[in-house]
């Protein structure tokens, strides 16, 4: 199984949320398309497939760790909910709108909940606010660009661990998310990541398993 499979079935293992409100047959699709938008965003960071060239710098080599750190965080910022994915989030729960503002404004767009500050170039913050492939793309791009930046930004507060470094380091702060928080999605991120490697290497081990 590849990459992308792997990606697609960690995907459609995980509930939907409560306010989807789309079929079994469109579900399957908008996890395609997320599916494709991490794994294209892992070749990017890694500056591979299509990516590789003189222009591309490596950012994070080890594409099944940064799936799992896409699918990780998507799930921790959204829930990979429809609402959120389709730029709807002023249609969400109160209290889940985008860390909307006092005037209820959202302020973060995308799965990823990226905030304008940290989005560059700044046009990019609302092309991400849809669920059309090339913004879902743009979206997992730019959530990729920032978690690479953490691995060793939070080493003092999370020595030995740089996957909760970076999840930390994601919340813009080393401090800003309670410590309790970050090893729960530290720990759900390694989760994804051997459910990764498990279905990459299925086939591999059945041919195996066969006389």
């Amino acid at each position: 199984m590849s990459l992308l499979e792997a990606i697609f079935a960690v995907l459609m293992s995980l509930p939907g949320h409560s306010t989807d409100t789309e079929t079994p047959a469109e579900r399957r699709f908008r996890m395609t398309n997320i599916a494709w938008a991490i794994s294209d965003a892992t070749a990017h960071a890694a500056c591979v497939g299509e990516w590789a060239g003189d222009d591309c710098h490596v950012i994070q080599s080890d594409q099944a760790t940064m799936a799992a750190l896409l699918i990780a965080k998507g799930k921790a910022e959204s829930g990979f909910a429809q609402y959120v994915h389709e730029g709807r989030c002023t249609d969400g729960p109160i209290g889940a709108r985008c860390d909307s503002d006092k005037h209820g404004v959202p302020r973060a767009h995308g799965l990823w909940q990226a905030w304008r500050v940290a989005i560059y170039p700044p046009e990019d913050w609302d092309a991400i606010n849809s669920s059309s492939a090339d913004a879902t793309n743009l979206a997992a791009w730019h959530a990729a660009r920032s978690l690479s930046g953490g691995f060793k930004a939070c080493s003092r507060q999370y020595p030995g661990d740089p996957i909760a470094s970076t999840i930390a380091h994601y919340a813009g702060s080393c401090l800003h998310m309670a410590p309790a928080k970050v090893r729960q999605q530290a720990q759900d991120t390694r989760r994804f990541q051997a459910l990764l490697y498990k279905h990459m290497h299925a086939d591999a081990a059945k041919a195996k398993a066969q006389p």
